[in-house]
């Protein structure tokens, strides 16, 4: 086994650089696609990052609100549900940004079944 394969190691490259060389470390082979993947996800501070993975997000200027342009029926949760289970801490820095209140009733409407949207999470910080 060589050493850059061992999951602990390459988490602690993956802390000491920037998002951009995550992105392309991701594509690098299925193990550190893996640990990438973890290493991208783990502490989201922008909620809209897991929400254009589910449909498309605009800032209405009228309300100052972000919403979803459509609706979201029939959307593939797969691969939201993928990178939401990875998000541990959500650090939310509004950046003077707010969600309309349709937001979470479309997520609601849309999910199928009862699954939690952040199985994982253990701290929020709004």
């Amino acid at each position: 086994m060589r050493a850059i394969d061992v999951h602990e190691i390459l988490s602690l490259v993956l802390d000491l650089v920037g998002g951009s060389d995550k992105v392309a470390s991701a594509l690098v082979c299925r193990t550190w696609s893996f640990v990438t993947l973890d290493a991208i996800w783990r502490n989201l501070n922008n909620l809209l990052q897991l929400l254009y993975i589910i449909g498309d997000v605009t800032n209405n200027l009228e309300t100052t609100h972000v919403e979803f342009s459509q609706s979201l029926e029939g959307t593939d949760w797969s691969q939201f549900d993928s990178y939401a289970a990875r998000v541990i801490p959500l650090d939310w820095d509004s950046k003077g940004l707010s969600f309309s209140p349709m937001v979470f009733e479309q997520i609601a409407a849309a999910r199928p079944g009862s699954k939690p949207l952040l199985p994982n999470i253990i701290t929020i910080k709004w």
